[in-house]
């Protein structure tokens, strides 16, 4: 087997039972093979590498052979955008999906400031709200598998610490191509600048952009420490990661391959929920060692907030969401966290 990581050992024998009882269960399914392609823009030794092993692990297990799952890591088959094509498409079978491609409503979970902390982020994909994405996702030929959350995501650079927005100003800052974040980007003075994940370590290194915005796991496994020097926790918003595969695909499994694929898309999405929880403060230390890094205080996350918050009302009339979706969404979370 691939997965060498202890980390990921010990978190494999906690659902080893479970596992031992899909396995049983699926006997009476065998003699058709299936192949899952499983596109991953990062490399496999960081935390999205090894939650798509995770996944390929329990499948492969579970399923005693029938289903073989080829993890293609670092953009092989294409960036996130490609690989999201692709498997609208069928020629790839799942991929971590641009979810803009996937249900634009999706957009609404990456709003500035709309969570004010990780736990309500989170909350909210088990919301009825949530659910009825993922079934007008369909409609666009997705199955979407499973849901989880980044931690925020703060800025990085090469010139000054970032403590207000105004410091912001003439900076080239890297953003994924994602409207909401070029828009937030620029609505606080910098001029963002849009690079491919593959090609980010280079134009932070060479100077081709002066920084970047990307959460605390992203930069420790990019290991963009060694190319850039200041990291600002402004946390100005959550990224929702969507599990996807090829509806006609799912929808050709027997159903006890369908129950497994969801259960090992769910075991591998709380993997990466736990590697969140027990790394982010570790990472966050590390890159201190690295890096000088500033929080913001709460008067100054006030002008980021002033700043960003109207960026609602833009992405409400152009048609991503409507009002009555992000009062279903804030009447939901007001009771957490």
């Amino acid at each position: 087997m691939f997965v060498k990581s202890q980390i990921i050992k010990k978190y494999f024998i906690s659902i080893l039972g479970l596992i031992i009882i899909f396995t049983f269960s699926l006997q009476s399914v065998y003699g058709q093979e299936y192949t899952i392609k499983f596109g991953e823009n990062f490399a496999l030794e960081t935390t999205r590498g090894i939650t798509a092993l995770l996944f390929k692990e329990i499948v492969e297990r579970a399923s005693v052979g029938d289903i073989k799952v080829e993890v293609y890591p670092s953009a092989q088959l294409g960036d996130q955008e490609e690989l999201t094509d692709a498997v609208k498409m069928g020629s790839v079978e799942m991929c971590w999906g641009f979810y803009p491609q996937i249900n634009e409503k999706i957009t609404i979970l990456s709003m500035p400031f709309l969570f004010k902390n990780l736990e309500q982020a989170r909350a909210i994909l088990n919301s009825p709200f949530v659910e009825k994405l993922k079934e007008e996702t369909k409609e666009n030929g997705y199955q979407i598998l499973a849901m989880f959350v980044e931690t925020g995501r703060h800025i990085t650079n090469n010139k000054r610490p970032i403590e207000k927005p105004d410091d912001l100003k003439g900076l080239l800052i890297r953003v994924p191509p994602l409207e909401v974040m070029s828009k937030s980007i620029a609505a606080l003075g910098a001029s963002p600048q849009t690079i491919s994940f593959s090609d980010l370590y280079m134009a932070l290194k060479t100077g081709v952009v002066d920084g970047m915005e990307n959460n605390i796991l992203n930069i420790k496994d990019g290991h963009y420490e060694e190319v850039q020097k200041y990291l600002s926790l402004v946390g100005y918003l959550y990224f929702p990661g969507v599990l996807v595969m090829n509806l006609d695909f799912y929808e050709s499994l027997p159903v006890k391959y369908q129950k497994l694929i969801d259960y090992a898309a769910q075991s591998a999405t709380n993997y990466f929920n736990w590697s969140i929880d027990t790394q982010a403060v570790e990472y966050e230390q590390y890159l201190s060692e690295k890096m000088e890094v500033n929080d913001i205080t709460p008067e100054n996350r006030e002008l980021f907030a002033e700043k960003l918050v109207p960026l609602l009302q833009k992405f409400i009339d152009q048609g991503y969401f409507t009002q009555e979706d992000i009062d279903e969404v804030k009447e939901y979370i007001k009771d957490v966290g």
